[in-house]
């Protein structure tokens, strides 16, 4: 009899529409997401880390998944390699959606960075996945497509 209750208890639950400031603290968690990035200093590292759920996978465009913190923070933030600045970040939000303890958004971004004396500008399309650790949201993965935006002379 008890693990039919549970699974009442979960279906119960899991039907439980998500409010609106549930909506907004994953925009909240996004719009964190690019805002760490805009600081372009020793505090961005440790900032974008936190926000990932200790599962956190990211799946850059044409690259094999990272699906561990040591990959992703090798990734983003290589040893013994110069620093990236990001330039400009502005993204949107398309849809939003949750459930329960989980949440996807997906949008647009602009991203400028300048990396080893180079500068990089992209136009893309991202999606985040979240999950409700706690009373936090955090990111349980990050896929994104972006394509080169040609410099104006």
């Amino acid at each position: 009899m008890r693990p039919i209750i549970s699974l009442w208890i979960c279906l119960i639950l899991s039907a439980v529409p998500a409010s609106a400031d549930d909506r907004q603290e994953v925009v909240d968690l996004y719009e964190s997401y690019r805002q760490i990035w805009l600081r372009n200093d020793s505090t961005v590292q440790p900032a974008i880390m936190a926000l990932l759920t200790p599962r956190a996978a990211v799946m850059p465009q044409g690259m094999p998944l990272l699906g561990t913190h040591q990959q992703i923070r090798d990734f983003w933030f290589p040893t013994d390699a110069p620093p990236t600045r990001v330039l400009a970040y502005d993204q949107s939000v398309e849809r939003v959606e949750v459930s329960g303890g989980l949440a996807y958004l997906y949008g647009n971004f602009a991203l400028s960075f300048k990396w080893d004396g180079e500068t990089t500008s992209t136009l893309g399309t991202q999606m985040m996945v979240a999950r409700r650790l706690g009373g936090d949201w955090k990111i349980e993965a990050l896929i994104w497509t972006s394509s080169p935006v040609e410099e104006a002379d």
